[in-house]
């Protein structure tokens, strides 16, 4: 959790002050699903991992998009929810939150991961079309 003081301005022009509680990177995506892979923790929880393939609608000098592939975690009911009604191709919404997490490799060098998570929301996820 991110605390922060941040200033906002009345319009009577005197400054108040207001406590920031959570500060949070947030990701809103809406592409096609790629692939799903559903595993489960160690103690039970239903895990999915999945794919959201993504273009800005810009095209190269041969006129072809560039897509984008991005992948997500969702866990418990939400991984269930996904596992049992959402197949490849459908075109879904997503909001994630950003974790960035890091680990030192066998050979000393570090490595940094950048995982997204569903959030708990209950429209933070939604299938647009099948």
């Amino acid at each position: 959790m991110y605390n922060k003081n941040v200033k906002n301005k009345r319009k009577d022009g005197i400054q108040k002050f207001r406590k920031v509680k959570q500060m949070s990177c947030l990701l809103l995506a809406q592409g096609r699903i790629g692939k799903i892979e559903k595993t489960s923790t160690s103690n039970g929880k239903t895990w999915v991992k999945f794919s959201v393939a993504s273009s800005n609608g810009r095209k190269d000098k041969d006129g072809n998009a560039k897509t984008e592939w991005t992948d997500f975690n969702a866990f418990g009911k939400r991984a269930d929810f996904i596992n049992e009604h959402v197949q490849k191709g459908d075109l879904v919404s997503v909001i994630a939150t950003k974790d960035t997490s890091k680990s030192n490799g066998k050979d000393g060098k570090t490595w940094y991961f950048t995982n997204y998570n569903i959030c708990e929301d209950t429209s933070a996820f939604q299938i647009l079309h099948k």
